[in-house]
C-alpha cells in the first residue's frame, strides 16, 4: 500500500467570500437585522467578522518582538522554561494565606510572591513570619501595601542582595484614589519618606520602586481604554517625580511596572496588554532617548467578574484570564483562587490557582511562541483601536492637569461611573451573563462569605454578580418559592418554565412545578395546595390566547399575591411579564418583598 504525496486538503473546497458569508448570516438571523450580531463591551465595538479588508492593517509592522514599539512582545526570545513568572498572592492576615502556604505553592510551581499588606495592619514582624524559609534570591517578591506602604519596603530592602530582584509596588494615586483621600502633587504628602528611599535605593537596579496600576480602577469598574489610560497617565506622572528625585530617564523606565487586569473578556484582554506595550513605546518615543527599555508588566486575574455563588465557575474565569494574559505577552502573572473574593483560602483553591499556571507552561506551551495572537484581524484590530482610544484618553487627562489633578481625576471617575450604570442595566437584563449567580444559580449550594471590599467612593470595588448575590443572601434562611401555573403538555410548557426557573433562582426562589394540563381547577386547586404566595404562568402563545386571562384572573381570587407570565402576552389580570431582556433585579426584588423578604442594597 503507497501513500500519495502532496497531499492538499484545502483544494477541493469552493472559494469563500463575504457574499456567501452574508447570505448564510441573513438565512440563519430569519430576519433580525445583520446589526444584532453587533456588540459593544468593555468600551470597544466588537464586530461579528474581520477580514484584511474591512480591517486594513498597516502595511508595515509595528516592530519586531522585543524592537519598539513593543506590540509584539517585550522580549526578542522566550524563556521556553519560564516564559513568565507564575505568582501568587498572600493576604496577610487571611485564613489560607500561611507561612506554610507560601512554601507549599513554591514547592509546587510558583515563582514569584505577591504579598497584599492592604487589608490588615502589617508590621516588619509579619512579613518575616510569612517569608520564613523562603530565599528571596529565587523568588521575588512584589509588594502592595497603603499607608505603612514605606516602613514595609525599608524593611524588604534590607533583607535582599544586589542580584535580588524587588518589586516595591508603591502606587501612592491608586492608594489615594482608592482610599477617598486628596489627590495630591507631592506625591510624599501621601507616602511620608518616599523621597528617603528613593535616595537609599538609588544604587540598586535590581529594585522596581513604583508601579502604575490600572488595578483598583477595573475593580471598581473602568473599561480597558479607561484603565490603559489611567496606567500610562499614572506612570508618566511618576516619571516625572523620579526625574525630580535624581534619576535618570533610562533608571526611571527600569524602575516602573505596569500592573494590568486581565478578564473574562478573552480578546479584549489579550488586545490590552498589547495595546499597552504600544502606549508605553509612544511614551519612550516622546523622551526622545536612543535606547527605549521595553514595559515590565504584572498581568493579574480580574475579581471584577468572579462571583460568590457557584464559585467553582470562578475556575473558568481565572483560566481563561491567566490564558489571556499568557497569549497577551505579561512578564508576570498572577491567577487568583476562586475563593479570593470569600474570607478564606484553602490548599484546594490556591492548588488550582498555581496549577492553572504551569499546566499552561508545561504542558500547552502557550509561552514557546512569540506573540500567538500577531497576525489575527480580530486582536490586531482590537489592540489599535483600543491604543488609540487610551491614547486619546490619556491626552485629555494630561491636558486637565493629569492624573493627580482634580480635573484629571473627574475624567476618570466619570467614564467609571457611565460604566457602571451601562453594565448595571446589561446586568439586570442578564445581557451580560453571570453564571452561577445571574444565570443557572444552583440553590443547594450556599453562597461564600465576602471577604473585605477595598476602596471607598467612586473606586471601591463592585462586582456585576454582586447584584444578584445581595438577593441571595436577603432569600438565603427563607427558602422562598414561586408557583410555576404551567399549561398544557410537558413538551409545551418546558422551554418557558425552565427560563422561569432560571431566572427565579437568581434571586434565591425556587420554583414549585405546577400540575400541567388544560384543567384549570385543577391548577388552582394545586396553586392552593403548595401555600405559595406568588405564581409564574408558563405556556405555548396558543394556550396564553386560550386560558391566560381565566387562569390569571382564578390565581388572583384563590389569594395569589401577584400573577407573572413567561412571555410577553399582556393582560389586565396578569401583574407582569418575564421574558429574556427584562429587567429581572427589579422582577426578582418585587417577588422577595411579595414573599414578606427585605434587602439592603450593598448587603453582600
Amino acid at each position: 500500500m503507497t501513500q500519495k504525496t502532496n497531499l492538499s486538503l484545502g483544494n477541493d473546497f469552493p472559494d469563500a467570500n463575504k457574499k456567501d458569508w452574508l447570505d448564510a448570516v441573513e438565512k440563519a438571523l430569519r430576519g433580525a437585522a445583520y446589526e444584532s450580531l453587533q456588540s459593544r463591551h468593555n468600551g470597544l465595538s466588537r464586530e461579528p467578522i474581520y477580514t484584511n479588508e474591512t480591517v486594513k492593517l498597516s502595511k508595515s509592522a509595528h516592530g519586531m518582538p522585543g524592537q519598539a514599539p513593543f506590540l509584539r512582545g517585550s522580549q526578542s526570545l522566550s524563556n521556553s522554561f519560564l516564559p513568565w513568572q507564575i505568582a501568587s498572592r498572600f493576604t496577610l492576615g487571611r485564613k489560607g494565606n500561611s507561612n506554610e502556604d507560601v512554601l507549599t505553592d513554591l514547592e509546587g510551581g510558583v515563582s514569584a510572591l505577591l504579598l497584599e499588606c492592604r487589608f490588615d495592619d502589617v508590621t516588619p514582624t509579619h512579613l518575616d513570619k510569612l517569608l520564613q524559609g523562603v530565599d528571596l534570591n529565587i523568588a521575588p517578591v512584589f509588594l502592595r501595601a497603603d499607608d505603612n506602604a514605606i516602613n514595609l519596603a525599608l524593611h524588604l530592602t534590607s533583607k535582599v542582595g544586589e542580584e535580588t530582584s524587588l518589586y516595591l509596588d508603591l502606587d501612592p494615586l491608586g492608594y489615594a484614589a482608592a482610599s477617598g483621600l486628596k489627590i495630591d502633587d507631592d506625591i510624599d504628602k501621601i507616602f511620608p519618606g518616599m523621597a528617603g528611599l528613593i535616595s537609599q535605593t538609588q544604587s540598586s537596579k535590581n529594585i522596581r520602586l513604583m508601579t502604575a496600576s490600572g488595578v483598583p480602577y477595573h475593580n471598581a469598574g473602568a473599561d480597558a481604554i479607561t484603565e490603559l489610560a489611567t496606567i500610562i497617565a499614572t506612570a508618566t506622572h511618576y516619571m516625572r517625580y523620579l526625574e525630580q528625585s535624581g534619576l535618570d530617564v533610562i533608571d526611571i523606565l527600569t524602575r516602573l511596572t505596569l500592573t494590568v487586569s486581565s478578564d473574562t473578556d478573552f480578546f479584549g484582554s489579550i488586545a490590552k496588554l498589547r495595546a499597552l506595550r504600544l502606549l508605553w513605546g509612544n511614551v519612550c518615543a516622546a523622551l526622545q532617548q536612543d535606547k527605549i527599555v521595553p514595559p515590565f508588566i504584572h498581568a493579574e486575574g480580574s475579581e471584577r467578574y468572579f462571583s460568590l455563588a457557584d464559585p467553582w465557575v470562578n475556575m473558568l474565569r481565572a483560566t481563561m484570564s491567566t490564558l489571556a494574559a499568557g497569549i497577551g505577552g505579561a512578564d508576570v502573572v498572577t491567577a487568583l483562587p476562586c475563593t479570593s473574593i470569600a474570607e478564606s483560602d484553602n490548599l484546594l483553591t490556591r492548588r488550582v490557582a498555581r496549577n492553572t499556571q504551569v499546566i499552561l507552561q508545561e504542558e500547552s506551551h502557550i509561552g514557546q511562541v512569540m506573540d500567538p495572537a500577531g497576525g489575527s484581524w480580530y486582536v490586531e484590530s482590537l489592540s489599535e483601536e483600543l491604543a488609540s482610544d487610551s491614547w486619546s484618553l490619556f491626552q485629555d487627562v494630561e491636558k486637565a492637569g493629569g492624573i493627580a489633578s482634580l480635573e484629571g481625576m473627574r475624567i476618570i471617575s466619570s467614564r467609571i461611573e457611565d460604566n457602571q450604570i451601562s453594565e448595571n442595566k446589561d446586568v439586570a437584563k442578564r445581557k451580560m451573563p453571570v453564571l452561577g449567580a445571574g444565570d443557572f444559580a444552583n440553590l443547594e449550594e450556599a453562597l461564600l462569605k465576602p471577604r473585605q471590599a477595598y476602596g471607598s467612593g467612586i473606586l471601591r470595588e463592585t462586582r456585576p454578580a454582586s447584584a444578584f448575590e445581595q438577593l441571595r443572601f436577603a432569600a438565603e434562611t427563607h427558602k422562598p418559592k414561586v408557583y410555576l401555573a404551567v399549561i398544557g403538555e410537558t413538551a409545551e410548557f418546558t422551554a418557558r418554565s425552565n427560563f422561569a426557573t432560571n431566572l427565579f433562582a437568581a434571586g434565591g426562589i425556587e420554583s414549585h412545578l405546577g400540575c400541567g394540563g388544560s384543567d384549570l381547577t385543577k391548577i388552582i386547586d394545586d396553586f392552593t395546595t403548595s401555600g405559595v404566595s406568588v405564581a409564574a404562568i408558563c405556556g405555548t402563545d396558543a394556550a396564553y390566547e386560550e386560558h391566560a386571562d381565566t387562569l390569571a384572573q382564578s390565581l388572583a381570587e384563590a389569594g395569589c399575591a401577584h400573577v407573572w407570565l413567561a412571555g410577553k402576552y399582556e393582560s389586565d389580570a396578569i401583574n407582569g411579564n418575564i421574558f429574556m431582556g427584562c429587567d429581572t433585579i427589579s422582577v426578582l426584588q418585587l417577588t422577595l418583598s411579595l414573599s414578606g423578604i427585605s434587602f439592603k442594597e450593598g448587603q453582600s
